[in-house]
């Protein structure tokens, strides 16, 4: 079947939302594992994510013209950007009725199971710090200490570094 849906996009462009980062690379990869090569220079890539995020400014000034529906004075000043995030969180709380619970909110925001900020480090179903990059992924660090030994000595976040300390030390809960 693979070759069937290969030959529908023979010489054809892909559109979609998000489709950069999600559809395009599943259904490459997909036709790699067919031993079929979707990459060619003469295929062009639409996506309507892209033209939205490059169109429609991520910065503090514009979230608070769309959720308060005012004009920011005095931007990146700490106190007024602190006092428009509050507005801006408490307008999406009311236009987002779904995110008024704490934890349901923690979700949406995809910190998850995360240990630090860099996600190098997860907490596993068990409460286990776990890594998750690399060869290692899915593994906890006490079942591989050199490689926390490794990654205390490489260029990762000091956040990290200590909790890694803190498992080895044995002065962290690691259930």
């Amino acid at each position: 079947m693979a070759q069937t849906v290969f030959d529908i996009f023979t010489n054809a462009d892909v559109a979609g939302y998000n489709s950069n980062r999600f559809d395009v690379p599943m259904l490459a990869e997909e036709f790699a594992r067919c031993e079929l090569s979707f990459l060619e220079e003469k295929r062009r890539y639409f996506d309507s994510f892209q033209v939205f995020s490059k169109n429609n400014k991520r910065d503090l000034t514009s979230a608070y013209a769309h959720y308060c529906g005012k004009q920011l004075e005095g931007a990146h000043d700490a106190m007024n950007d602190t006092k428009a995030t509050f507005e801006i969180f408490k307008a999406q709380i009311a236009m987002h009725p779904e995110l008024k619970n704490r934890d349901t909110l923690h979700e949406f925001c995809e910190y998850g199971n995360r240990a630090d900020f860099s996600g190098n480090l997860i907490w596993n179903e068990q409460g286990q710090l776990t890594y998750n990059f690399g060869k290692n992924k899915g593994l906890t660090v006490l079942s591989d200490k050199s490689y926390a030994q490794w990654m205390l000595k490489g260029e990762f976040s000091m956040v990290t570094k200590q909790l890694l300390n803190r498992v080895l030390a044995g002065d962290l809960n690691n259930a």
